[in-house]
């Protein structure tokens, strides 16, 4: 399972009152279901949809529950890399210490380079 992703709900949700009130509500009926459907296919990605009263305290929750995982003994998993080949300006813009790649990655010189430089380590699954 990826990053938990939260969104809120009512920013995009053809239906909410404040958007009728506005008078959002009265496009055509293939655009409004299909409006819906975006909806349907955000939720199904795995994207918690929250009122936006609710968003910062979701939030909260969402990081306090990813907190006591790690209290308990989990250990963090760090970010993977998934291509088939490291280069450099990957290695530029990657966020944290470690870079764990699947056995069989290409790692080019100058991204062991920039790694090394950076005081990144590269972690073969």
């Amino acid at each position: 399972m990826g990053k938990p992703v939260l969104a809120a709900k009512d920013a995009c949700d053809i239906d909410n009152p404040v958007r009728s009130r506005l008078g959002m509500n009265r496009g055509m009926p293939a655009l409004r279901e299909q409006l819906g459907n975006n909806l349907k296919k955000v939720a199904a990605y795995g994207i918690q949809l929250v009122p936006a009263r609710g968003l910062a305290s979701a939030a909260e929750e969402l990081v306090q529950s990813l907190g006591r995982f790690r209290r308990q003994g989990e250990k963090p998993r760090g970010t993977v890399f998934t291509g088939k080949v490291l280069c450099r300006s990957q290695v530029a813009s990657w966020q944290g210490r470690e870079i764990t790649v699947a056995r069989g990655t290409v790692i080019t010189p100058l991204a062991r380079d920039l790694a090394l430089e950076k005081g990144l380590q590269i972690r073969i699954e």
